[in-house]
């Protein structure tokens, strides 16, 4: 997979919020083709080099496999930004199913320049990312 130059999709900023600590993303869709959209979408903000993501993962996952998920590390890994300062995404997971499928791609993607971590509540993910840089 080659790096793609990515310009914001208007229609898929509504997902992405920017906190003062931490940039929540709360996908509408949860399948591969509108997952890639929305990291790509988070990889091109300015503030990604230096905030830490939560992830809320509400939506059932549609149609996405193991298979998929290696393709959306491959992804990101192509077009992760060279120098970042956070080092933390979080996802919160409100399904035995979606804790799972975060489960798999944090095992998968243990290479990636951020540790990822898994949540069941929002206020746990926040403590995490908002704790030291690298903890």
């Amino acid at each position: 997979m080659k790096k793609v130059e990515q310009e914001i999709d208007p229609d898929l900023t509504e997902q992405i919020t920017i906190k003062n600590d931490y940039i929540l993303i709360e996908p509408d869709e949860f399948d591969l083709l509108e997952l890639i959209c929305l990291i790509g979408n988070l990889l091109a903000l300015p503030e990604f080099k230096s905030k830490p993501n939560i992830w809320i993962l509400r939506e059932e996952v549609k149609n996405l496999s193991y298979s998929d998920l290696l393709k959306l590390k491959e992804f990101s890994k192509k077009n992760f930004p060279e120098s970042i300062t956070h080092h933390k995404t979080a996802f919160v997971a409100e399904s035995v199913y979606q804790r799972a499928m975060a489960d798999a791609y944090r095992g998968i993607s243990i290479e990636m320049p951020v540790k990822y971590k898994v949540f069941s509540s929002l206020e746990d993910a926040e403590e995490w990312v908002r704790e030291g840089k690298n903890a």
